[in-house]
């Protein structure tokens, strides 16, 4: 039974994935798939909780030193975007910069 419950939800989360590059509004792909909207709208929930969870595990922690005062700290976005702050830079200046991104 448990393999059962794997395949449909990988076929499940194939179908969010294909949903979301092609662009039509869930209304037409449901329709096209001839899939509930409430089932369709439930695996999109898990789908970014999974993404969600990959996303934190890649998350990485910094602990500069003492001597890093007046260096600068690099984040470069997957989208090739690079941001370039100085490592003095307080947290919540960090979240409004990021959050602008």
């Amino acid at each position: 039974m448990e393999t059962s419950v794997t395949k449909q939800q990988e076929d499940m989360l194939k179908l969010v994935e294909e949903c979301l590059a092609s662009g039509k509004s869930k209304k037409t792909f449901c329709r096209e798939k001839n899939i509930p909207q409430w089932r369709y709208f439930y695996w999109q929930k898990k789908y970014y909780q999974q993404q969600s969870i990959s996303f934190q595990e890649e998350f990485v922690l910094l602990n500069p030193s003492e001597n890093s005062k007046h260096q600068e700290v690099k984040i470069a976005y997957p989208n090739g975007v690079v941001v370039i702050v100085p490592s003095s830079i307080s947290l919540l200046e960090m979240k409004k910069l990021i959050q602008l991104l």
